[in-house]
């Protein structure tokens, strides 16, 4: 898990965004849903708000508990994924995810490749100090 920290926090926080909007739109369809209804159905109801805060906090709460299961989901195929790719990702692994995991660690390699070129351009271009060495006394 430390390995890949920075797949699991963007997931989390995927999760965590995609949640949050749920809930919001949950919440708030029924609290303009029971505004109106009140409103509409019961004329004698002079502040049809009230009923709607109510409304809203429970579907606030029965949206938590249901996108909660969601968000549990998604974390545990995320984890499924990446120990699947950690593995090899050939055993139990689709054919349509295959080939996404062979193009994705072709990608990752020649990142390393273009990271390892970057590095020894850098190290052939360095200048080395004088250390004091042989060559520094044959001078003198």
């Amino acid at each position: 898990m430390l390995r890949h920290a920075g797949r699991f926090s963007v997931g989390n926080f995927i999760g965590f965004i995609m949640a949050m909007i749920g809930k919001g739109i949950i919440t708030s369809l029924c609290v303009v849903l029971t505004y109106f209804t009140v409103g509409k159905m019961s004329p004698q109801v002079a502040q049809p708000w009230i009923p709607a805060i109510i409304i809203g906090i429970l579907a606030w709460l029965v949206a938590s508990l249901f996108l909660s299961i969601y968000e549990f989901g998604t974390l545990a195929i995320l984890h499924c994924f990446i120990l699947n790719e950690d593995l090899g990702g050939k055993v139990n692994t689709p054919a349509s995810l295959v080939d996404f995991l062979d193009a994705t660690k072709q990608h990752e390699v020649k990142k390393v490749e273009a990271r390892k070129k970057k590095n020894g351009a850098k190290k052939e271009n360095q200048v080395e100090p004088l250390t004091g060495g042989a060559s520094a006394g044959n001078k003198m």
